[in-house]
């Protein structure tokens, strides 16, 4: 086996879709499980990246964080995702954290309106990239 495919050996880049829909709720914050962590695992960085931005209703900010249990925010701050769908636009977050040594963990995705609930967004896709690695 390839090192690049072992997290146990180096990281590697999982991929995580969402849509406007999975965060659908007539509130303005909404926190998603978007991964499960497993035992031991690490999270090294976070890319936030729309593939179509996010809009609808009166909504006049819609943004994601990625986090835990213990902080929404803890891997990645709020990204906007109103902002045109771009090569570039994206936003790349590093630095090493981790969970629990024995347990698996819900890493957490949270959307975040304002001017409007969430359950309002009309369109909308974000692909979310998490660098993980085991710490076995």
């Amino acid at each position: 086996m390839p090192l690049f495919t072992n997290p146990s050996v180096t990281p590697v880049w999982v991929k995580v879709n969402k849509t406007f829909a999975d965060f659908s709720t007539p509130a303005l914050t909404n926190t998603i499980t978007g991964y499960t962590l497993p035992a031991a695992g690490v999270i090294s960085g976070v890319k936030i990246k729309s593939s179509t931005a996010f809009t609808g209703g009166i909504i006049s900010s819609y943004t994601i964080s990625v986090g835990s249990g213990v902080s929404n925010s803890k891997y990645a701050p709020a990204f906007q995702m109103m902002t045109a769908v771009t090569a570039t636009n994206y936003q790349l977050t590093d630095g090493l954290a981790g969970e629990s040594q024995t347990a698996s963990t819900a890493i957490t995705f949270t959307a975040t309106t304002t001017g409007d609930n969430l359950s309002s967004a009309l369109t909308g896709v974000v692909d979310i990239w998490l660098l993980i690695s085991f710490a076995a």
